[in-house]
């Protein structure tokens, strides 16, 4: 497999920047309407939208490396909108999903479907590595405009919970298999050379 070259990495920031962009849009309509519960759903929805647009952006360049940069693209941006802390989770999970694309991987649709599934699974628990890591008080420290004292005690509360990981893990990893697999057929249907020919006719 080639490496990636300056094009690539053109594709990727624009497709992973447009990707972002559907991400937190989504998860800003999102997390309100959903009330208590937004802060841990509303990671699903977004990674939905923002499957579809990295299928396209994986298979485009197909090379090595393209997850990871992903995840320092999005790192990147995160830490611009002063989440910097959210990029502790992104980058191991597009790491994880990087090996699982090794040897020829890029290539293999169930296998992208996989990877972004397993990279979904752990984004989703983002507030728990909060809380594993930080703590309540450093949970309070860190996002004192987000999370109040009750609110603190809640989300450490419920990521102390093996049953409710479970529920979140499950919930999120749902919405981004759908994501991907969206992305796959919308990529068959118009980015292939079956599709292209056949415009030709």
């Amino acid at each position: 497999m080639n490496k990636i070259n300056i094009k690539d990495l053109s594709i990727i920031g624009v497709l992973s920047s447009l990707a972002f962009l559907c991400n937190t849009l989504a998860a800003s309509f999102i997390t309100p309407l959903l009330g208590d519960i937004g802060i841990y759903a509303h990671v699903g929805p977004s990674l939905l939208l923002s499957g579809v647009i990295f299928v396209v952006m994986l298979k485009k360049v197909s090379k090595a490396g393209c997850f990871i940069i992903f995840g320092a693209v999005f790192s990147i941006l995160y830490s611009l909108i002063g989440a910097w802390q959210i990029s502790m989770v992104i980058m191991p999970a597009a790491l994880i999903a990087e090996i699982l694309l090794m040897r020829q991987g890029y290539r293999s649709y169930p296998r992208i479907v996989f990877a972004y599934t397993v990279y979904g699974a752990i984004f989703a628990l983002h507030p728990g590595f909060f809380v594993w890591v930080l703590g309540q008080s450093g949970i309070m420290a860190q996002f004192s405009d987000i999370f109040n004292e009750a609110q603190a005690q809640q989300l450490v509360l419920n990521y102390s919970s093996i049953g409710f990981i479970s529920k979140v893990v499950s919930f999120t990893a749902a919405f981004a298999f759908v994501g991907a697999l969206l992305g796959v057929l919308l990529y068959q249907k118009y980015f292939t050379e079956q599709h292209k020919l056949s415009q030709l006719h």
